[in-house]
């Protein structure tokens, strides 16, 4: 949905897709608490290298209140995530250039 975003308005964009490593064999087996500890672990090892963190399913939204520290936005719902990153990139957008600051 993102890169879609970005298309349309004619903008390229960076993604770096991050799996969080064990997260979902805790998710599985029941382990919430230890889900949300690592991602929100593997969301500060992002810190400072990315614009934006997008927790990219629902059930990672719990994280975010664990993130309250990091010096990037965290987008936590999908939905969400993608009209904030759709607005981003049609006020951020360099129309000469059709690159963003992101």
């Amino acid at each position: 949905m993102i890169i879609g975003e970005a298309e349309a308005a004619d903008t390229q964009i960076s993604i770096d897709l991050v799996v969080a490593g064990e997260a979902w064999s805790l998710f599985q087996a029941g382990d919430l608490d230890g889900y949300i500890r690592v991602i929100a672990e593997s969301a500060f090892a992002l810190d400072g290298r990315v614009e934006v963190i997008v927790l990219a399913q629902a059930s990672m939204a719990p994280a975010e209140g664990r993130l309250l520290g990091l010096s990037v936005p965290v987008l936590s719902s999908p939905r969400l995530a993608v009209e904030h990153a759709a607005k981003r990139l049609r006020v951020e957008s360099d129309p000469g250039t059709g690159s963003s600051r992101w």
